[in-house]
Formats: structure tokens, C-alpha cells, sequence
């Protein structure tokens, strides 16, 4: 059996930093990485491929759960051993930020890859940002959390003891058994990865006599302790209450009551060298996660949702001529709260620039050396679809060049 570990969490939350994290933790480990984008370009796999070559496969144009996208994605897990061989130590998922992840087990059964694949793990990275409001406007964030054996606080840096604390509060009321950790850029403590020859076999029919674990189907996995949690009864504070109707208006308001963007992108010197600092410095957090130890089953069930979700619209413009990064980006702050996540590759004079726009503000590096198609992905509230497709035009048409 194949173990799989996904994760998922809401836009701008940090799955692709976490997916990094792996990659660099896990280096020369035959993993693979299935990228799924809600947005019609691929932008996160090409980023990661820097990480893991080779080893990543890119499924944009929705979630994978949806109606329209899940016959190529169950396709792609159908070809997974012969593409890449046998001995495949996991599979990682990064689901769209969208996602409702409590269909998996049911699309496995029915398509008979259940008995390729076993779920190991399912992850949900929060950020502390957002996590309140989106849980009342959006039902999916709810669904992550109660789906996952563990959820990553994600940000904790950028944010004081009161907001982590209501965010691990809701988080535990939602899922009681869950793990909880806070981390910065997804970095968080990993279990090694069991030898591929081993993967599926039970304790005492494997030959191998080197030291490694038996997780898969049986024996003693090892005991994964849940972190105590940093925050007293009294220290928490009350999740806020948000009339359901509002909870968009006041989604789309975050970004003018969080105040400044974060430092590390917005004030930085254009090369993106604070933000690589500030990761490069955060230190690996709480207890260690196994990625492909034991998954334990919750009678959790979910449906395939449609292929146009009412609460986004999307966007794409893939750059043929160098652009004026100055007059990119203030297009983009132009959108105000309406816009939820842009990120792609936007060539300049100078060089291409990797821009990823979120709640957390605007991370902007050069790759001198990029190679590849500068797409642009654009996710917005409805209200601002109109705004994202004139935008679009307008740069398909050189006029902000």
C-alpha cells in the first residue's frame, strides 16, 4: 500500500511552504507531490519543483474534489506507480485552498484504489489571520479541520498570544483529538520516513534488519502525543460571533483592520531577502509529525462538490512582455479586501519576480534563472470578478506595461 498524507488549508495559509519544509526534510525520499490549484494556472508546482525535481505533478483548474476535476486527478493516482515505480515511499496532497477533503476516503473505495492507496495523514494548515472569520463564511475551512489528524497554526510570528489562542481554541472544539502546533513558514519537526521496501508489510516479514518502523497495517506505530496547548482556560479568548450574512463583508474588510502589511514582504529591498532571512531563521516547532505513520478513520463523510463555487471568482494572465513591478503591484492593491489570493511570475526589466499576494501581505523574490511560463494567478471575491477580467485585459493588451 502507498501511504498518502494531504493537506489542506485555506488560501495563503502556508500548505506550499509546508510542502518545502518536506522536501528539504526529506530529500532523496521517493516521494511525490500532487499540486492542486483553484486557479486555472499551475504556480505552486513549479515553485516546489525548485525543491523536489522530478517529483512533482501540478493538477490546476479547481479542487480535486470537485465533479469536474476528480476523473483527472483519480487518473493521475491510477498512473502514480508505473510513472514513477514501485517502491514510492508516499504520496503528499496539496489540496486547493477550497477543498472539502471528507469526500477522499469515499473516492478511493468507490474507485477501488483503496487498495493502492491507504490514507495516512491528513493535515490543516490555519492561519490565525483569517481562521475565525473564514470558519463562519466559509463551510469547507470547517470541514478541513474536522477531516485532519493534525492542524498547523501556521503565521504565529506575525500574531500575539490572544489571537493564537482563540485559534487553537476553535480548532479544538471542532477537532478534540487533532495535534495542534504553531509554526513559522511550515516548519515543523518530522518523523524519518520508513525504508521503501518496507512500506506495506507487516512486522516480521520484511528482511530487512536495519532499524526503521512498521506503521502501515499493524504493530506499534509509536504514540504521538497531543502538545499541551500554551493557553489557559481563562487566557483564551471567545472566538468572535459573526452574523453568517456578514461574514463576508467583514472578510473583505480584514485587510484595513489587520494594519500594516507584514515587514518581511512589503518593506523589504525587492529581492526578497528578509523574507528568505526570516525563514531561513525560524526554528522547527512542537513535537514531531509523522507524515505516513497511522491515520485513525472518523466516520466523517463528505460530497463531490460542484465545479463553480459561489463565493470565489478566478483569473489568470500569463505575461508575454516585461512589466513595471511598481504599477503591477498598486493594480493589485487597487482590488482592496475584495482581493483573497494572487501569486505567479511576473517578468520585469530587471528580472522575473515571484509574487505571492495573501493576507499576510506581499512576498516579492527574483529568479534570475527562471525558465518557465510566467502565469499569474488571480483569486478574488464575486463582487471583484469584474475588476480581475478588466485587469487581465489590460495587461493582455500591454496597457499597464
Amino acid at each position: 500500500m502507498i501511504p498518502l498524507c494531504l493537506v489542506t488549508g485555506f488560501l495563503g495559509s502556508g500548505k506550499t511552504a509546508l510542502l518545502r519544509h518536506i522536501a528539504h526534510q526529506h530529500n532523496g525520499q521517493r516521494l511525490v507531490f500532487l499540486v492542486n490549484e483553484f486557479a486555472a494556472v499551475d504556480v505552486d508546482g513549479p515553485v516546489l519543483e525548485h525543491d523536489a525535481p522530478g517529483q512533482v505533478l501540478g493538477l490546476p483548474g479547481g479542487s480535486i474534489f470537485c465533479t469536474c476535476l476528480v476523473t483527472e486527478f483519480i487518473r493521475v493516482l491510477q498512473e502514480l506507480p508505473e510513472r514513477f515505480g514501485p517502491d514510492i515511499d508516499g504520496v503528499i496532497i496539496e489540496a486547493s485552498g477550497v477543498a472539502n477533503p471528507k469526500v477522499v476516503a469515499r473516492m478511493l473505495a468507490e474507485t477501488k484504489l483503496d487498495a493502492v492507496y491507504q490514507i495516512a495523514s491528513v493535515i490543516a494548515v490555519a492561519d490565525p489571520g483569517t481562521f475565525a472569520i473564514l470558519l463562519q463564511t466559509l463551510p469547507n475551512l470547517r470541514a478541513q479541520i474536522e477531516a485532519s489528524d493534525h492542524v498547523l497554526i501556521n503565521k504565529s510570528d506575525l500574531f500575539d498570544k490572544e489571537t493564537l489562542c482563540a485559534t487553537e481554541r476553535a480548532v479544538r472544539e471542532i477537532n478534540p483529538a487533532a495535534t495542534i502546533t504553531q509554526t513559522q513558514y511550515g516548519k515543523v519537526n518530522l518523523e524519518p520516513i520508513p525504508k521503501s521496501t518496507c512500506l506495506g508489510k507487516m512486522p516480521g516479514t520484511c528482511n530487512d534488519h536495519l532499524h526503521h518502523r512498521h506503521s502501515r497495517d499493524g504493530g506499534n506505530p509509536g504514540k504521538i502525543d497531543t502538545p499541551e496547548i500554551r493557553c489557559t482556560t481563562q487566557e483564551r479568548p471567545p472566538v468572535p460571533v459573526i452574523p453568517a450574512k456578514a461574514g463576508i463583508q467583514v472578510l473583505q474588510g480584514l485587510a484595513h483592520t489587520r494594519g500594516p502589511l507584514d515587514p518581511r514582504f512589503r518593506g523589504d529591498d525587492g529581492k526578497g531577502s528578509r523574507w528568505k532571512e526570516a525563514r531561513d531563521d525560524a526554528q522547527l516547532s512542537g513535537p514531531v509529525l509523522d507524515l505516513f505513520g497511522v491515520h485513525t478513520p472518523r466516520p466523517i463523510e463528505g460530497e463531490y462538490a460542484s465545479c463553480k463555487d459561489p463565493n470565489y471568482a478566478k483569473a489568470s494572465v500569463r505575461f508575454t512582455h516585461p512589466v513595471n513591478l511598481a504599477r503591477f503591484l498598486a493594480a493589485l492593491e487597487n482590488f482592496g479586501p475584495g482581493l483573497y489570493r494572487a501569486k505567479g511570475f511576473v517578468p520585469t526589466p530587471e528580472a522575473v519576480f515571484y509574487v505571492d499576494v495573501s493576507s499576510s501581505g506581499v512576498q516579492t523574490t527574483p529568479l534570475p534563472e527562471f525558465a518557465g511560463t510566467a502565469d499569474f494567478a488571480i483569486i478574488t471575491s464575486p463582487d471583484a470578478a469584474e475588476q480581475a477580467a478588466t485587469l487581465v485585459t489590460r495587461f493582455k493588451t500591454r496597457e499597464c506595461y
